[in-house]
């Protein structure tokens, strides 16, 4: 398993655009995720990773000022980045540019003040967030009304939080015309415990044992992925005993 640090290009906001549809060029058409990082100096960094068919990675960051962070959406380019703007925008308050799907909540609670801080935010403490939702009525979902049908033959199912059907809460407006489904609004967060927040009070040795709370069924790797994280940050190389052999497939 290859080891050390990735290089990242840093692209200004305004130019986001035009070097991720330049990258797309070169193969680089699968958005991996987009990770958003406090710098703690009054700037955010949002890091867009994408990668091709052949495993090959690229990653694009963009530093904005926190206060009135604005960064262009990349929907029309790579539909699946939505989700990620969603994400970023409530736990980072950063504001999103041409996205149509921005309205309410995606992962906090429908009941997360408006006019309260984004969680994320390193001047923010896990105790401020407690207060805030523990001063409101957090009772389930505050359902919403979809846009203008498709067509006159359109129809919006509701779907979930909870059904047989899904593996965790998520609830999901289906607009379907007949047997057919024209699209779909998503909504996640239901189960969301702010464990990125409970990680930055606490050591790193004890966040391997919170990592691993992730999923109950995948936290090996979890926990796994953060050590070699970690060791990476730190410059510490492992023993012998504690590495994948190269051939391992790991």
């Amino acid at each position: 398993m290859g080891r050390g640090r990735v290089e990242k290009e840093q692209v200004p906001a305004d130019k986001l655009q035009d070097s991720v549809t330049s990258a797309i060029e070169r193969g680089f058409s699968h958005l991996v995720t987009i990770t958003c990082v406090d710098l703690g100096d009054g700037n955010l960094e949002l890091i867009y990773h994408l990668s091709g068919l052949d495993g090959a990675t690229r990653h694009l960051s963009v530093r904005v000022n926190r206060e009135g962070a604005v960064v262009p959406s990349l929907a029309q380019l790579l539909p699946g980045s939505s989700f990620y703007e969603r994400e970023n925008r409530d736990l980072f308050g950063v504001r999103i540019e041409g996205n149509g799907s921005l309205e309410g909540r995606f992962i906090l609670p429908d009941c997360y003040p408006d006019f309260a801080p984004p969680p994320l935010l390193k001047s923010v403490t896990a105790a401020q967030v407690r207060e805030l939702l523990e001063s409101k009525t957090c009772v389930g979902e505050r359902y919403f009304s979809v846009g203008a049908p498709l067509s006159p033959e359109s129809v919006v199912v509701p779907f979930g939080p909870y059904h047989p059907a899904l593996k965790e809460p998520e609830h999901i407006a289906l607009v379907v015309e007949g047997e057919r489904i024209k699209k779909a609004f998503l909504r996640i967060g239901f189960v969301h415990r702010g464990i990125e927040k409970a990680a930055e009070s606490r050591t790193f040795l004890r966040d391997i044992f919170l990592l691993e709370r992730v999923c109950g069924i995948c936290s090996t790797h979890h926990a796994w992925t953060f050590v070699e994280a970690v060791e990476c940050l730190l410059g510490i190389e492992p023993p012998p005993e504690g590495r994948v052999p190269e051939d391992s497939g790991g």
